[in-house]
């Protein structure tokens, strides 16, 4: 994902679309567990991945569904860019895929299709 605007740039470029028909999904760490936002345009609050789309696109207007994972447990969460990196590539553990697959996954699809319905 950190270096994924490569990859966003060219199969944009090669499908013909614009930016606003793109949408990335991703793991956003300020939310909790399962809560979803979709959000066009704006920074990458701190997102590499996002900041490498922007960098390629040359371009922040494109639409978000961010996806909480959460924080690292309040005994280690020191926010050190390790401890950061450990969590968010960590294998999710069984009961939270449970939560995504059950719940979090349809409402992702729910959610991205009523904003396409109202962007037009």
């Amino acid at each position: 994902m950190n270096v994924s605007g490569k990859s966003v740039s060219k199969a944009s470029r090669e499908l013909g679309f614009s930016h606003s028909n793109i949408i990335i999904i991703h793991d956003d760490m300020q939310r909790e567990l399962g809560k979803l936002s979709i959000k066009n345009g704006g920074s990458a609050n701190g997102h590499n991945g996002i900041k490498s789309v922007i960098d390629h696109l040359k371009t922040d207007e494109f639409l978000r569904l961010r996806i909480g994972i959460g924080r690292p447990p309040s005994e280690i969460d020191d926010r050190s860019h390790d401890i950061v990196s450990n969590f968010v590539l960590s294998r999710i553990p069984p009961d939270e895929m449970e939560i995504y697959n059950n719940d979090v996954f349809p409402r992702c699809k729910d959610d991205l299709f009523k904003t396409s319905i109202n962007l037009g």
